[in-house]
């Protein structure tokens, strides 16, 4: 295998992933600088692409990798990743297993528009079709407004058996899509009873028959209708308490999808061909099995290609392929169907687990790099039978990638997600800086003919950082620098600027606010602290004023390609044009 082209860029990555949080800059959650929008050009991306692809061709063929190993060409694989700055791919990956089910009328090579089925991210779908139907206005009601099978299961006032009655009138449909109802998994899947062995004779007692399910929707029984449904499911116990803690529901998405029929008044499966794959142009995902199979990805074994969800469909049922699932992602980057402020919300933490990089959204799965600066992954991962997929949006650098995997080891997208963030994250840094020097570094000088005028540059961290600032021939880091020590705040580092989320068009181009974060360091402490003060920078932006205009904030011009043209600090009143 080509481990020689791989480790370099690994090495990389686990440096920039492990540097202690103490000895960077502080900065807030978010970008550190623009998102690149030249990647399709940039040397090292396309480098970096070359170089992935034989090394996960490698990795499939062998079975063997740096994160573990599994059956030698056994899966078949189909990797997109797409910018919002584009329309077409950035990345793309395919590798055809010789162990595809030629006999089920399936394709015979995978390519970007072969189609898998995608487990959970059906989930992700769910959701995103509600909040395209009424946005977050039902978010916070109770489940019970809008599913009468749960309105009539609520009990008295005083019944309020917490043990053995789910509380339906605290569940809200927010707390359903991201894990937080405190609800069973499922219905009937994985109940033991079901399964043809002598339980009994092992030790367990004797169950009446109204008390196994008839139904479930797995390969051991077929799917409940809407009424063995809730006949089943409403005499299981909570878990939870709704909104304790994040519990993994599947149940919780088909009851989402009773609650999307009834405020849109259609289908569910009508509203998703209609309102989300026909209008984001994913011509090759559905709800229920393609009736042409040609273009399937069919492994060997018992794949669950052809099985029928039913109404689990919501939950993980539905078919896609990576090119499709991109279209999806670059949506939501793009806000072209949401409105900004819904994504906006739509892409935060509603959870946390009891892992430091693992939190859960509605119904993301959150990672956090490790490092100096923290990236956020929100990711949907799925998995049915055989098939094993993922969706990532990094929305630091505005960047989505597909995964879809097919066959017997679903361990596989694991690996191959490991190895394309492990090559990709640190080249998405290198790039986000290198175009953050070319476009903002520079000197910037006043025009209105007073000395006044700010060097910015990209080095040493995160952020445009002010290597010069002058006001009317003061030296305002001076300044900042004795305000600091006046007020026993520490000695400022670095003043660096990081990018917010406002923007105003302007003609051609468009303006840019950016924050300065003061960076000061106290004396050094040895005792590890529960509270460090050092991590408060979120606490200090636009803490001081001048004027009532935060003296933090500064606004870029850029022209149509995204070059800065002048910056304006707000407090000071002044433009300040680009001269170098």
């Amino acid at each position: 295998m080509h481990f020689s082209l791989i480790i370099p860029l690994l090495v990389l990555f686990v440096v920039v992933m492990t540097q202690g949080p103490t000895e960077a800059p502080r900065v807030l959650l978010g970008p550190v600088f623009q998102a690149p929008r030249g990647l399709d050009t940039n040397i090292g991306f396309l480098s970096a692409s070359s170089q992935l692809s034989r090394h996960l061709e490698d990795v499939l063929s062998s079975g063997a990798s740096p994160f573990g190993s599994f059956t030698r060409d056994a899966t078949s694989v189909s990797i997109s990743m797409v910018s919002a700055a584009q329309e077409s791919p950035l990345f793309e990956f395919q590798y055809t297993s010789s162990l595809l089910n030629v006999t089920a009328n399936g394709t015979r090579k995978v390519s970007g528009d072969s189609i898998f089925r995608i487990g959970s991210i059906s989930k992700l779908l769910t959701v995103y079709a509600l909040l395209l139907k009424s946005g977050l206005v039902h978010w916070e009601r109770p489940v019970t407004d809008y599913i009468p099978e749960l309105r009539h299961n609520t009990g008295q006032p005083r019944d309020k058996d917490g043990i053995n009655r789910v509380q339906w009138e605290e569940v809200t449909v927010g707390s359903l899509a991201s894990h937080m109802s405190g609800i069973g998994r499922d219905y009937s899947s994985s109940d033991l009873s079901t399964f043809p062995l002598p339980w009994t004779e092992l030790g367990l007692p004797q169950l009446a028959a109204a008390d196994i399910p008839a139904c479930g929707g797995d390969k051991v029984q077929p799917p409940c209708t809407r009424k063995e449904y809730f006949q089943g499911f409403l005499k299981r116990h909570p878990v939870f308490s709704p909104q304790s803690t994040p519990i993994y529901s599947n149940t919780a998405f088909r009851l989402l999808s009773y609650v999307l029929e009834t405020t849109a008044g259609d289908s569910f499966e009508n509203i998703m061909e209609r309102d989300v794959f026909q209008d984001l142009g994913m011509t090759h995902t559905s709800v229920r099995k393609p009736q042409d199979d040609s273009l399937g990805v069919i492994p060997e074994g018992d794949s669950m290609w052809a099985f029928d969800d039913g109404d689990e469909a919501p939950s993980g049922g539905i078919y896609s392929t990576s090119s499709d699932l991109t279209k999806l992602a670059r949506s939501i980057l793009s806000n072209t169907r949401l409105s900004p402020s819904v994504t906006r919300r739509w892409l935060k933490p509603l959870a946390h687990t009891s892992a430091l990089t693992l939190s859960i959204g509605a119904p993301w799965e959150i990672w956090r790099t490790k490092g100096n600066t923290t990236i956020e992954l929100y990711t949907k991962a799925g998995g049915i039978g055989l098939y094993s997929s993922l969706l990532i949006l990094i929305p630091d650098f505005d960047i989505a990638i597909a995964i879809m995997t097919a066959g017997p080891n679903g361990s596989v997208v694991n690996s191959v997600a490991e190895i394309v963030m492990q090559i990709f994250i640190p080249v998405l840094k290198q790039a986000a800086r290198d175009e953050a020097a070319a476009n903002f570094a520079g000197h910037y000088v006043s025009n209105s003919g007073t000395d006044s005028s700010v060097v910015l540059g990209v080095r040493n961290g995160p952020g445009l950082v002010i290597e010069k600032w002058l006001s009317n021939g003061s030296d305002l880091l001076a300044t900042a620098q004795a305000y600091s020590q006046a007020t026993n705040s520490g000695i400022i580092g670095s003043v660096r600027l990081y990018p917010t989320t406002l923007v105003q068009e302007s003609g051609a181009g468009k303006r840019v606010a950016y924050r300065a974060i003061f960076d000061t360091v106290k004396e050094a402490e040895t005792a590890d602290r529960v509270f460090e003060e050092s991590l408060n920078a979120w606490a200090k932006v636009d803490q001081t004023m001048y004027g009532r205009v935060g003296v933090d904030e500064f606004v870029f011009d850029l022209d149509a390609s995204g070059v800065a043209i002048c910056v304006e600090p707000q407090f000071l009143g002044i433009r300040l044009t680009k001269v170098l």
